[in-house]
């Protein structure tokens, strides 16, 4: 009777515990902002696996993880992404931008970038515009996220169509739709599912790289704010995500007496920042 009650015991705990799941991590003793209820709650566990939050309890309750974390009563929150950088702000102006990120110094400007970004808590950043000649290296990043980096994405370089004027380093030029065509295309094909589409482009070659990167299911940001292309006529070629709210102002303002008094209440607010007027 005793050696039958002693494999019974071992047997249920056996079975309970081969089914107890083992998280990856275990981030104990947190506190958690509950967008629910608005409130912030103490002593919670947040359990993580394969990189996602599965769920959050009590820090009393049991639970088996592979690797405990003490937040030690700090708030943990998941990471934030950016969705709207320019490196060439951290890595030099138009003047001092490199013209290539080399294979030998990649790791040295992945860092700086990460350093410009992570100690705010950005775990992942989306690049709206770089050189052409950065693409190899960011697309690397892309493919090889790494715990101490931000993750990047990028939507190449911004659409423009052609000019007389010498366009800016992040601009990619389209000369027609057939090149904006397949400049989309080209770009779908090393793997980017973003596309920017400048205010410099024209109607053309916007509705060909607009209806191209949308039969492929690619997602399209339009910065549409100088009046050569409006809000309304791009929403009705089927645009739907924009950048900047001055899209919005720049679509809706046709008078010189509209821009100076916005300019005026973006004076009083944003200690002295302006929208361009042309």
């Amino acid at each position: 009777m005793k050696i039958l009650t002693l494999l019974l015991t071992f047997f249920i705990v056996w079975h309970s515990t081969a089914h107890t799941k083992t998280y990856d991590i275990a981030i104990i003793n947190a506190k958690v902002f509950d967008t629910i209820t608005g409130k912030v709650r103490n002593n919670k566990t947040i359990l993580i696996s394969a990189g996602t939050i599965v769920n959050v309890i009590d820090t009393q309750n049991k639970f088996v993880a592979k690797m405990i974390i003490d937040a030690k009563g700090k708030l943990i929150t998941p990471g934030f992404i950016d969705t709207h950088i320019h490196p060439t702000d951290v890595f030099g102006d138009y003047d001092k931008a490199p013209q290539h990120l080399e294979e030998n110094s990649s790791v040295f400007f992945r860092k700086k970038l990460s350093d410009i970004y992570l100690p705010y808590g950005v775990t992942t950043a989306m690049i709206m515009g770089q050189p052409a000649s950065w693409l190899k290296p960011i697309l690397s990043w892309s493919s090889h996220p790494l715990p101490n980096y931000t993750d990047i994405y990028t939507v190449g370089g911004a659409l423009i169509s052609k000019e007389d004027r010498k366009s800016y380093i992040s601009h990619i030029t389209v000369e027609s739709p057939l090149y904006a065509k397949r400049k989309v295309l080209e770009y779908h094909k090393i793997g980017i599912r973003h596309i920017k589409l400048y205010w410099r482009l024209r109607r053309p070659e916007l509705e060909a790289a607009f209806k191209t990167a949308d039969s492929l299911g690619m997602k399209t940001y339009g910065h549409i704010d100088q009046n050569i292309m409006s809000m309304d006529t791009t929403f009705k070629i089927g645009l739907r995500n924009y950048e900047h709210v001055c899209t919005i102002a720049n679509s809706m303002m046709y008078s010189t007496k509209d821009w100076f008094d916005v300019q005026g209440k973006m004076s009083d607010s944003y200690r002295g920042k302006t929208l361009s007027y042309q």
